[in-house]
């Protein structure tokens, strides 16, 4: 295998586990994101029970 093959492997590898980090990460994101958008929308005082 040569390097140019191999260094394309491993960053193909290291992609995969950054798009599987990324579909982890994404759900808990997009939750806090909508609660802290509907807080600023609506605030009220239970933002902290909320987190």
């Amino acid at each position: 295998m040569s390097l140019h093959q191999r260094i394309s492997s491993e960053s193909s590898t290291y992609l995969l586990m950054i798009l599987d980090y990324l579909l982890l990460i994404l759900p808990k994101l997009h939750s806090f994101a909508s609660s802290n958008l509907a807080s600023c929308l609506h605030p009220t005082p239970s933002l902290q029970e909320s987190i």
